[in-house]
């Protein structure tokens, strides 16, 4: 590794006589260039041509805070409109986790400046957990990422944060029913910018009142999150220190199914990160380190179950250009201890045969475990201009991997335990590709392997299994782009994985684990995406896809995150101090398992579920979203006024089934009902 970052930072380093700063103003691909750093002149300046930054892949969607903010639905947190970009499936109410092109949550890799975190949302989804000045450009590339990453065979979602840019103190405060928002930023030198920003939210307090009852399916989460910055800016150099959090407490309670027994849950999650990046002209280096804690604790009646994680991260990150190829590392180390008591039913995993509020079985057991997985990774990626039309990004990424564990098997009373080792030394192709056809349009390809270490919370011994290899999976995809007046983009796409985690069918491992399941997503998807014309700007897009796992047991079925039909589409106005906007999403129904009836356990006096062959859909999902925003300066003083209408319709969408005791009638729990928020947000200067 030593070798590694020493290789890397002599690259960077740049020539003698490299003038300290430049002024570029662009055209295309020629640039004039003023070595000296002040304004270019006809008589000092020089044309130069430099290669053009690669595409992004085929399906990939970038978009700058601004525009982010404009999407109606996200209360002014720009990073909440990735709920609203191209591939993202509509996430399941109460859920922050984002569903990409069919992958579940847990297979998406959310990076904030390379560095990732657990979920870039709050539970419940209505927030993000940065602070809303922090995010800057989002991208959302829900298959066939470049080589530069991995960890995932799922999508991956990319947050930069947005550059300083206030010039003198500056305060900004912001307050609504769902939180209150507080900023400090400002220059105590011309070279030093600095940036502190906390949340609070009061969500918890404010639901009941506006909607009693939606917490069952809502979670009104108790969230904090902070961010604190530094940044030291010298010519091209730049060095940051980023510090930043997030909390979460989510309590809830379900419909009583059976006389005198309601199901209680009770969720908490903390995560801090420190990032240390030194940017030096073409080479960029990150060190960082994070904690995370998470506990789960479900009760049914007088069974309780709980799931309890400490997890301590970190890593290196190097990277480094010349002209067309880029070169990097890739370290990263994970330190996870876990704890669980209780049914292995408890919480419930995809794919169980079980329904909202169903009773646990009542097998017990408890297990404590530690995983240590340590990865580093070499990357490389070619980006060539083939014939004045075809750029082409051939990549390759070598990630070897090392995992051990304290125990191999379940502990027994006076048996000596056992660890465990195991490497990998995956080689992962990767490959893009754009081909210009003339009139605006062109030809997008991409398509790669990639590979994602076990979840150290399924190593369990007794719950999991210390046997689970890395799940693998191929993605692939192709389309179509015109860029006119307006900008059109038809992609089919499909992945396939190998290797899942999934409940094994031997009665000889109970409901242990085994890496024998397997997963598969493809479809097609069409956007569209409007210019700004007398501020005027919109988008839609809508996606089909297929999405199906199957177990051990060798039979498909559909993901329960499926949804064959996704449609959101957004219109904005702006003018003067004034914006308005409105976001519309339809999306089919999760599958359910369908349930038949009931059948009598006299052993535990209750009724358990008879479930039929084939799944069931919930209904369709509709809902719009409306928000207006006036903004005004007084003085030095900027105020702007923002209301916001989720769900303006009142659709009663039906968000999970419950059933009564003996399983012969059935409800709909509904998610957000019409909602109508105010905020105000003020700054200084």
């Amino acid at each position: 590794m030593t070798a590694w970052l020493l290789w890397v930072g002599l690259l960077a380093s740049p020539p003698d006589d490299a003038p300290e700063a430049a002024t570029v103003a662009a055209d295309g691909d020629a640039a004039t260039v003023a070595a000296d750093g002040d304004a270019a002149t006809e008589e000092d300046s020089v044309v130069v041509r430099a290669r053009r930054v690669p595409p992004p892949p085929a399906g990939s969607t970038v978009v700058d805070p601004g525009e982010a903010r404009r999407v109606a639905g996200t209360g002014g947190d720009p990073a909440v409109a990735a709920q609203s970009m191209p591939g993202v499936a509509r996430p399941p109410a109460g859920s922050g986790q984002l569903s990409l092109w069919g992958a579940s949550g847990s297979e998406t890799r959310v990076l904030v400046d390379g560095v990732p975190i657990p979920a870039l949302f709050h539970e419940g989804g209505l927030r993000a957990v940065l602070p809303p000045a922090l995010p800057g450009a989002l991208a959302i590339t829900p298959a066939a990422f470049g080589p530069e990453h991995g960890h995932a065979i799922g999508g991956l979602v990319e947050v930069e944060t947005a550059p300083p840019t206030a010039s003198r103190l500056a305060l900004e405060a912001a307050v609504d029913p769902i939180d209150a928002t507080a900023l400090v930023e400002g220059r105590p030198h011309p070279d030093v910018a600095l940036l502190v920003a906390g949340r609070y939210g009061w969500f918890d307090q404010v639901l009941p009142t506006l909607a009693p009852g939606a917490e069952v399916l809502v979670p009104a989460s108790a969230f904090r999150d902070y961010a604190a910055r530094a940044v030291w800016e010298r010519g091209r150099d730049a060095t940051s220190v980023l510090a930043l959090g997030a909390f979460d407490t989510v309590d809830r309670a379900g419909r009583a199914t059976q006389p005198g027994v309601t199901p209680r849950e009770r969720h908490t999650r903390r995560f801090h990160r420190v990032i240390l990046r030194h940017d030096q002209g073409p080479a960029s280096l990150t060190a960082w380190v994070g904690l995370d804690d998470e506990a789960r604790t479900a009760r049914f009646g007088p069974l309780e179950a709980s799931v309890a994680a400490d997890t301590t991260r970190g890593g290196v990150r190097a990277t480094t250009r010349h002209g067309g190829l880029l070169l990097g590392l890739d370290a990263e180390a994970t330190h996870h201890a876990g704890t669980r008591a209780g049914t292995p039913s408890l919480p419930r995993r995809e794919g169980d045969a079980s329904v909202f509020g169903q009773a646990p079985g009542d097998d017990v057991g408890q297990d404590a475990w530690t995983v240590l997985q340590v990865t580093t990774a070499a990357f490389a990626r070619l980006d060539l201009r083939l014939f004045e039309r075809l750029d082409v990004s051939p990549g390759l990424r070598v990630e070897p991997a090392f995992v051990r564990g304290d125990r191999r098997l379940p502990g027994r009373p006076g048996a000596v335990e056992a660890g465990y080792d195991r490497t990998d030394f995956p080689v992962d192709p990767r490959l893009s590709l754009e081909l210009a056809l003339g009139g605006g349009l062109a030809l997008r390809a991409a398509g790669g392997r990639y590979r994602q270490l076990v979840d150290p919370a399924d190593a369990s011994p007794l719950y999991g299994s210390a046997a689970l290899d890395a799940a693998e999976a191929w993605h692939g995809l192709a389309g179509l782009r015109w860029r006119g007046g307006v900008e059109v983009e038809a992609t089919a796409f499909g992945r396939r994985a190998t290797g899942l985690a999934v409940r094994s069918p031997d009665p000889a491992l109970g409901e242990a684990l085994v890496d024998a399941g397997e997963g598969r997503a493809f479809g097609g998807q069409l956007g569209l995406r409007l210019p700004t014309w007398a501020g005027w700007s919109g988008a839609a897009h809508y996606t089909l896809a297929w999405s199906d796992r199957r177990d051990a047991l060798g039979v498909w079925r559909p993901f329960e995150q499926d949804q064959r039909h996704t449609l959101t589409a957004s219109l904005g106005f702006a003018r003067g101090p004034w914006r308005v906007g409105a976001r519309l999403r339809v999306a089919t129904g999760a599958p359910r398992p369908r349930v038949v009836g009931g059948v009598f356990d006299a052993a535990h006096d209750r009724f358990d579920p008879l479930f039929g062959a084939e799944p069931e859909r919930l209904p369709t999902f509709r809902q719009l979203d409306l928000d207006a925003e006036y903004a005004a300066t007084i003085g030095d003083v900027e105020v702007a006024g923002l209301a916001t209408v989720l769900n303006a319709t009142a659709a009663e969408n039906v968000e999970e089934r419950v059933y009564r005791f003996d399983y012969g009638a059935r409800a709909g729990l509904t998610g957000v009902p019409l909602t109508g928020l105010l905020g105000v947000r003020v700054r200084l200067p």
